[in-house]
């Protein structure tokens, strides 16, 4: 089923870019993040949906890395660390049909 939604600050700002997914402990969907937080899942195709279920959720946000002589340097990360793993994150939700599920982070 379809599952979308944005991706949003507590000061009510979009994140940018990144990943939300949703795992199981046998199945995981994503979804890109677009420039003005919104957000569809996909499981084999971008944006096909996920099976009903009960979703642990992700935020995996940071800025691309760069190169350097001492090899990548990773880049910064926009949201706060607890949102980068579906285990911290404090983030679940329900998908019984078409669901909007909007998420609200915290800054690093």
């Amino acid at each position: 089923v379809s599952v979308t939604g944005t991706v949003k600050y507590t000061d009510g700002t979009p994140v940018t870019q990144g990943e939300v997914r949703f795992e199981t402990d046998t199945f995981t969907a994503s979804g890109k993040i677009n420039p003005d937080g919104s957000y569809a899942l996909g499981s084999v195709k971008a944006t096909d949906g996920v099976p009903k279920g009960h979703y642990a959720v992700a935020v995996i946000a940071a800025e691309a890395g760069t190169m350097s002589d001492e090899g990548i340097i990773p880049g910064k990360v926009l949201v706060a660390e607890k949102y980068m793993s579906a285990r911290t994150s404090g983030l679940n939700c329900a998908v019984t049909g078409s669901t909007k599920f909007d998420i609200t982070v915290e800054k690093p």
